[in-house]
């Protein structure tokens, strides 16, 4: 009678052993794989990261200056992809992914946020959705939230003008009213080139003429010239001792000295 009870039990042990070994399987599965990467790169060091053979394309990427005043300019090659929106996506993750070394700024967007979605709408907009991390990871401050969506915007805009006019900001599906709560972004972006440091201009200001070279030490500057058949002109308050000139064919006065 006591064995016939214990197979309950023993039978619920089992089941509940084998349940339990299916769900943390792939934990641990996960922790064993993650615990041999870190050994292998603790012993042999980062693996080299393979060169994309896929085209390149150069686009200009909107950062934070140093200084957290204004936006910088910073061009970098990301993976051309089969459509404009493809390229576009690489860009926004290029700006995410923050500066590298040499870059002498800042960045923009939090880093490791996530881009749920990019699509284009109605009066050539183009939406960005992002998560929540957009909204979670942000320092805050009116300034620096303006300075995220317009870097957001500035880059998706300088490198795709011909398709996007504007940029709306998503935050996980709904649109974006502000980032963390000091500045309202509500309704599409434009470019916006007066929160961009140094921003070039499209004419660029004419060289100055170089000075004229000063004269070697004990040669005297050479004197003014006075126009072609003009008399030569004197200081300034002493009378010059040329005769005066007369009407053309009229006889010349006799002056005081050549009497």
């Amino acid at each position: 009678m006591k064995r016939s009870r214990s197979w309950p039990w023993f039978l619920a042990l089992l089941l509940l052993g084998a349940g339990g070994s299916f769900y943390y399987q792939d934990k641990l599965s996960d922790f064993i794989a993650d615990l041999v990467e870190r050994s292998r790169i603790a012993t042999f060091g980062e693996p080299e990261k393979a060169p994309s053979l896929a085209p390149t394309v150069s686009v200009d990427l909107y950062f934070v200056s140093l200084e957290g005043e204004k936006l910088v300019r910073v061009q970098r090659e990301v993976d051309e992809g089969g459509a404009t929106i493809e390229t576009l996506r690489r860009a926004l993750e290029a700006l995410i992914a923050g500066p590298v070394e040499g870059d002498s700024a800042s960045p923009s967007v939090p880093p490791g946020v996530k881009i749920r979605a990019i699509f284009p709408g109605p009066a050539a907009t183009l939406y960005v959705d992002f998560g929540r991390k957009f909204r979670e990871a942000h320092p805050g401050g009116a300034w620096s939230e303006m300075l995220t969506s317009q870097a957001v915007a500035n880059t998706a805009l300088k490198n795709f003008r011909d398709v996007f006019e504007r940029v709306v900001i998503l935050i996980e599906g709904q649109q974006a009213e502000t980032i963390a709560g000091a500045l309202t972004i509500a309704g599409a972006l434009r470019f916006r080139e007066d929160v961009i440091a140094a921003a070039e201009s499209a004419f660029p200001p004419e060289p100055e003429a170089p000075p004229a070279p000063p004269a070697p030490v004990g040669v005297p500057a050479p004197e003014p010239q006075s126009p072609a058949g003009a008399p030569r002109v004197g200081p300034v308050g002493v009378p010059s001792r040329a005769a005066p000139v007369g009407p053309v064919g009229a006889p010349v006065a006799p002056t005081s000295e050549s009497r």
